[in-house]
């Protein structure tokens, strides 16, 4: 959310049918939930220094997005993280800063870091000094065939978390191995992580100071992105029940009927409390869910809507 309370920034994902991940039909997208109109945002390049690795050049390439990240801790604008697939197939993370001209948001891109090869970077944190904490899924092979899937839906580990800093670059973390890593917070002191492990079905706090989990706990469905939930002391966590769904969702908007949760986590217990179940056919592979104002927003990583729920706002536990 921008700082105009209404605005909204989206990670437009676009396939086939609306359903199946095509970066070519990807874009950001500014969504004004004041009347409900959504466009693309509009992009400058201005290349500084302190904004990711000085070695990362701008894509010539349209921005090509999967997760995105938004703060405004300390900083006299939002800075944006954005992880972009690049036509040669690498994930890099894109560092924007947003601001406001002529009364028009516009995303300013600043700098970027670049993943090593074959690796598919799915959830991006921003963490102190401008560095960042991302969720490495899986090996870009285990995406290219039937096989694969399966290997990425088993609960089985494929990914782990990296951490990215100016000083040191990326540097993978210990005791983050998972089933998919998925969606991921950073406390504002970058002390703790907070990340899914989507087929695993896991959610796991990580202590970066001691170098391991502190929590971890096992839920009943796949959880993908994380947002803050309203006052800091909670996230909400969304995603689909049955992993069988996904090869319906990703291959036919039409037969994507995945029943799925948003569910608040406290902060220091990790304890859970189920805020919406969505009932079969209303969003393809539900992804996210986001407070605003007294709404919650969610939204998905298939098909052509997102779901507005009136409700009151969560309150601070």
């Amino acid at each position: 959310m921008l700082p105009d309370g209404h605005t909204l920034i989206v990670s437009q994902i676009r396939g086939p049918g609306d359903a199946a991940f095509d970066p070519e039909r990807s874009y950001l997208a500014l969504l004004d939930t004041a009347n409900g109109t959504m466009r693309a945002a509009r992009i400058r390049f201005d290349s500084r220094p302190g904004w990711g690795d000085i070695a990362c050049a701008a894509s010539l390439d349209p921005i090509r997005p999967g997760g995105i990240s938004l703060t405004s801790a300390g900083q006299s604008s939002p800075e944006l993280l954005v992880i972009n697939i690049r036509t040669n197939g690498q994930n890099s993370v894109e560092f924007f800063e947003v601001v406001r001209t002529d009364g028009e948001w516009i995303l300013v891109w600043h700098g970027c870091a670049m993943g090593a090869s074959g690796l598919m970077f799915n959830s991006v944190a921003p963490l102190p000094q401008r560095g960042f904490a991302v969720t490495m899924m899986a090996n870009a092979e285990l995406f290219a065939t039937p096989a694969g899937i399966d290997t990425l839906l088993s609960g089985r580990n494929t990914g782990y978390v990296l951490e990215w800093t100016a000083a040191g670059g990326f540097k993978r973390l210990v005791d983050t191995d998972g089933g998919a890593p998925d969606g991921i917070l950073a406390t504002p002191d970058g002390r703790f992580l907070y990340y899914a492990a989507w087929s695993g079905r896991k959610i796991v706090k990580y202590d970066r100071k001691l170098g391991k989990p502190s929590i971890e706990v096992s839920v009943d469905f796949m959880p993908d992105n994380f947002r803050w939930a309203k006052g800091g002391k909670s996230f909400l966590a969304t995603g689909i029940l049955n992993s069988d769904a996904v090869y319906a969702c990703v291959n036919n908007a039409d037969a994507c009927r995945s029943t799925f949760k948003a569910v608040e986590f406290d902060l220091r217990s990790l304890s859970a409390r189920t805020l919406y179940e969505g009932p079969p056919g209303l969003l393809g592979m539900a992804s996210v869910t986001l407070p605003v104002g007294k709404d919650l927003y969610i939204g998905a990583a298939t098909g052509d809507r997102l779901v507005r729920l009136r409700q009151p706002s969560i309150a601070p536990r």
